[in-house]
């Protein structure tokens, strides 16, 4: 069964749509190619419903049948692997495994340095932050409280990244992997609390953790039963070949480059908002109670029933203003100190406003 496991968590892990930076990423190619049958598969199998999404995408109908179609592949492929004399049994599933390692490896550094450089939990939008509580998301909620606080962020991405480090290490590889299934598991109950849409994606990592560390787990419960479980610092392994040993030092190195390079060279979005124009005001004018800018260059209001209403603006520095894309209506503005004076957005009369501070919001304290 672990072997087929094996299989099974490797096929999923090489299939999903996963675009990286330097590696080859042929899940984007497959799913391309079988998505069109999926998606008459699913429509036959459940046609009148109508919110199934049979695409291949996250936490979507279509990734779970894809998912239920590779079961019977991972044994097919067992089964002939079997069968055939000619491979070398314990290096072909040990060579699985580490391949395996590498992608929990990859993703888990990944997500570690995206938190400690704050690009994963971003400081919640100024709109959220006056969203009414029972009006918000889960999803969303969560991911406001979690940019609220950087300490957490950095804290939560330094231990994945130790973890990372401490896996990929044969050494200190049971100490990693113990500390990768709990951040999973973490990971995984968070995202299921809050219906965070890349469920399926961590409960992939999680049992690719549960695969590489079971051993090491029966060790650990072996030893606080009193039992004669003991946790070595490595498993004794045969010397590795210098073609292993070389191989296995480009995969690594292939790895970094793929997660650090975009660290280096990405550019985050750079919103054309005027330094001037704060990111929150309270309205003073009849029909609005707050206006925000987001960083993404989209005007939000919030009328007096506590609706939101977005327009995406196009600012315009040399006229003093900025246009609703969609529409093309020009909206002029001053600004006196902390007070923002609006005209053409609702009518041809002037809306008055005046900056929220938001730094002395309790959350931000």
């Amino acid at each position: 069964m672990g072997r087929i496991l094996t299989l099974y968590l490797f096929i999923l892990a090489l299939v999903l749509p996963f675009a990286y930076t330097l590696l080859p990423f042929p899940g984007r190619m497959i799913c391309d190619l079988i998505e069109p049958y999926l998606n008459d598969i699913g429509s036959w199998i459940i046609p009148d419903c109508l919110s199934c999404n049979w695409s291949i995408s996250s936490d979507s109908a279509g990734l779970f049948l894809l998912a239920l179609f590779i079961i019977p592949i991972a044994f097919l492929l067992e089964f002939i692997l079997a069968k055939t004399k000619s491979l070398p049994e314990l290096n072909t599933w040990k060579g699985l495994q580490f391949l395996l390692l590498l992608f929990l490896f990859m993703h888990l550094l990944r997500y570690g340095l995206d938190k400690v450089l704050l690009r994963q939990f971003g400081a919640p939008e100024a709109n959220l932050l006056f969203s009414p509580l029972g009006m918000m998301k889960k999803d969303m909620l969560f991911w406001s409280l979690m940019g609220s606080s950087p300490f957490y962020s950095v804290l939560t991405g330094c231990i994945e990244a130790l973890a990372a480090i401490l896996m990929i290490i044969p050494r200190t590889r049971p100490m990693g992997l113990i500390m990768a299934t709990l951040i999973m598991a973490h990971v995984f109950l968070l995202n299921m609390s809050f219906e965070i849409d890349v469920l399926f994606f961590s409960g992939l990592l999680l049992s690719i953790s549960l695969l590489l560390s079971w051993r090491i787990w029966s060790k650990v419960i072996s030893a606080v039963l009193g039992n004669s479980g003991k946790l070595d610092s490595a498993p004794a392994q045969k010397e590795s070949t210098l073609v292993i040993k070389s191989t296995k030092a480009m995969l690594i190195l292939a790895i970094l480059a793929d997660v650090l390079l975009p660290l280096i060279t990405s550019e985050s979005y750079q919103s054309q908002k005027p330094i001037e124009l704060k990111s929150a005001y309270q309205s003073h004018s009849k029909g609005m109670t707050k206006l925000f800018f987001h960083s993404t260059d989209h005007l939000i209001w919030q009328d007096e029933e506590a609706k939101f209403h977005t327009e995406k603006v196009i600012f315009n520095k040399n006229e003093g203003g900025f246009y609703l894309q969609d529409q093309g209506t020009f909206i002029s503005y001053t600004i006196h100190q902390d007070t923002l004076i609006i005209k053409g957005l609702i009518d041809a009369s002037a809306l008055v406003f005046t900056a929220i501070d938001l730094k002395q919001l309790p959350l931000l304290q």
